[in-house]
């Protein structure tokens, strides 16, 4: 099941603005922009109960765009390639932004598994063409344990300093296709062998978190510190956490998370490509 909430935040200038989080509800993107955002932010949430094709088709996630002129839209790769799968000339986006319904639409953030660059390069072109002026397609990184994305591009960057700010012609860092993007405040992103040494820039190997970690993440497993210790401590002897992610930094710090390193922390929850995979035999 999938679901789409599109929720109604004002900005300082009383603006209204839009989020449109297409994950399912029990997903960690699905928890920070459902249920906690939302409600830290007094925001009203519409969900929405389909899938990003055959409820009714390929255009759900862009006539909800139109619908609700969402500034802001959050998906999994995996539902963009099931909708490429059953568009694959992309005639439904097409047909809404021929008519300006997707001008609304600023930015499209990715999670869940790695982007493949084409696939960040299609929907670019598309949104250059139909979206808002300058939108992007952004590509992030983050688990449940995180609590909030470990890497990624904001595309407010200044307001970090200052939340009040009312500047909104700051341009965002760059966008590498292939890339999660640079680590996010309060992350400290490494890259070590499998004896915990760090490695050189753009060399492979396992990825890993310096502690302390940011507030959002997790502390302990729920009356299971043994667990805790052994699954995300353990192989490093405690020196790094253990993100059962394979990738590397290039020479800019953009991160490339290439592959599980096949040595998954028990908690990490699975990809959202697997979960799909398991969903259809449903649908």
């Amino acid at each position: 099941m999938w679901y789409a909430h599109p929720n109604e935040v004002r900005n300082a200038n009383r603006e209204l603005d839009k989020m449109g989080c297409f994950s399912d509800i029990g997903w960690v993107v699905s928890h920070s922009y459902t249920l906690y955002g939302p409600l830290l932010t007094g925001a009203a949430t519409v969900l929405y109960e389909g899938k990003p094709v055959g409820t009714p088709d390929s255009s759900a996630f862009w006539r909800l765009v139109e619908e609700y002129k969402i500034n802001t839209m959050f998906t999994a790769p995996t539902a963009l390639r099931a909708i490429r799968k059953d568009d694959p000339e992309n005639k439904s986006l097409t047909t809404i932004g021929k008519r300006d319904g997707l001008r609304s639409l600023k930015a499209v953030f990715l999670a869940g598994e790695r982007s493949e660059p084409a696939i960040i390069t299609m929907y670019q072109d598309l949104l250059r063409k139909y979206a808002a002026k300058d939108s992007q397609v952004i590509d992030n990184w983050w688990s449940s344990e995180s609590g909030s994305p470990i890497s990624g591009i904001a595309l407010v960057p200044h307001a970090g300093k200052d939340r009040k700010t009312d500047q909104k012609d700051h341009p965002p860092l760059d966008i590498k296709p292939g890339s999660a993007g640079k680590a996010m405040p309060g992350f400290d992103v490494r890259v070590v062998d499998d004896e915990g040494k760090e490695v050189p820039k753009g060399q492979m190997g396992n990825i890993v978190l310096a502690a302390p970690l940011a507030p959002t993440a997790f502390r302990t497993l729920w009356e299971d510190e043994e667990r805790f210790y052994k699954g995300y401590l353990l192989r490093f002897n405690g020196k790094w956490v253990d993100t059962g992610d394979a990738g590397f930094i290039d020479e800019m710090g953009y991160i490339h998370i290439m592959a599980r390193s096949g040595k998954c922390a028990p908690g990490f929850l699975p990809l959202a490509a697997q979960l799909y995979q398991l969903s259809k035999l449903t649908y």
